[in-house]
């Protein structure tokens, strides 16, 4: 006798809080806790809530296939001063030397780019999330990331530099 199988399909409706608000709200403060912004709310008035259709979740939905991975270079326009600081200090801002070869730190030649993002810790990160830190757009994505996840920490060791 064949076996009937089911299919559970579970809809949860649209919560403006939840869905839109509180991780906006939580990425706002992430920035700007890190750059010293807390007090400032300027952004409040830059918010635009659009309410997408409530959400269906199904438990035998086909499996994504990617085929195209784009790098999505939002962070471009919102760096903070404190990241244009550490460029600065890192780098003097440059992502490419003289001769077009990419700019690799003094004391560890793993450290690349403008922000000096060391390829052997944050190589594989970056990999996955699509960046190449060889690249300018890439190595800038990269930092903010770091930056957003980790604030200023990875770049400790020239903030004598940066952090006056």
């Amino acid at each position: 006798m064949a076996r009937r199988i089911t299919r559970t399909v579970i809809t949860r409706p649209y919560n403006w809080y939840h869905d839109t608000f509180k991780p906006w709200l939580e990425k706002w403060l992430r920035r700007t806790v890190y750059t010293g912004m807390a007090g400032i709310l300027a952004y409040v008035g830059f918010v635009t809530i659009t309410q997408p259709k409530s959400m269906v979740y199904t438990a035998n939905a086909e499996p994504l296939v990617v085929t195209e991975v784009k790098v999505v270079d939002h962070y471009i326009k919102d760096v903070p001063p404190i990241m244009k600081a550490i460029a600065t200090c890192e780098s003097q801002g440059k992502q490419y030397k003289k001769d077009g070869s990419v700019v690799t730190g003094k004391v560890n030649p793993g450290d690349k780019g403008k922000w000096q993002i060391n390829e052997g810790v944050w190589g594989a990160q970056a990999k996955k999330l699509g960046y190449d830190i060889h690249t300018e757009k890439g190595n800038e994505a990269m930092a903010m990331w770091i930056f957003e996840h980790k604030g200023s920490v990875p770049w400790r060791a020239s903030s004598d530099c940066w952090n006056k």
